[in-house]
């Protein structure tokens, strides 16, 4: 196949917002395979969204979203427990005390699954009305016209082609040398 520049380049942003989450409580080393692992999150994300038909042509989920909850999950396998201490100035004694209230094994993974599900659920309740109310007004699409001719087209006066994107000079109205709206030329 042939070298996807934007998808190498969209790995590289989901290995950084992997690590973002985690980056005050891991070791340095930490963060490679943290990163290294929310490249190929990315990769299975976006391929996901390509095989369930769900359009989103700059990849802001696999990158912002399925590595955003990776990065979060990535702290209970690699986070440091006296980092985490530090950072969220946690009243848990170490785990060597005996004491009653020592974490059980995958309680750090509980936590940050539970955070992920939370985030999940105030996005969704959120972002959910307003979504609602913008289609209700219908200004979620573009017309059917712009839709087949491509927003490229419509929007950029350019067409993207399997071979990269190809600029259309826009025309010019004679009286003022200005570029037409493609959507009066469909």
């Amino acid at each position: 196949g042939k070298y996807d520049l934007p998808a190498a380049l969209n790995a590289i942003l989901g290995g950084l917002v992997s690590i973002t989450a985690g980056c005050s409580v891991v070791e340095d080393w930490a963060a490679i395979p943290i990163g290294v692992i929310g490249a190929f999150v990315y990769q299975f994300a976006a391929d996901t969204l390509v095989k369930l038909e769900i359009d989103d042509p700059i990849g802001a989920f696999p990158v912002h979203g399925a590595c955003g909850a990776w990065g979060v999950i990535a702290v209970a396998i690699f986070g440091s427990p006296r980092y985490v201490q530090l950072a969220y100035s946690c009243n848990n004694p170490p785990p060597s005390s005996g004491n009653y209230w020592d974490p059980l094994p995958g309680y750090q993974f509980a936590i940050q699954l539970i955070l992920v599900l939370t985030i999940i659920g105030w996005v969704t309740l959120t972002v959910t009305p307003f979504v609602f109310v913008l289609k209700k007004l219908k200004v979620l699409r573009v017309s059917e016209e712009m839709e087949l001719a491509g927003l490229d087209a419509s929007e950029h006066f350019a067409k993207s082609s399997p071979g990269g994107v190809v600029v259309v000079e826009p025309k010019t109205t004679e009286a003022e040398g200005s570029p037409t709206n493609i959507e009066d030329e469909l």
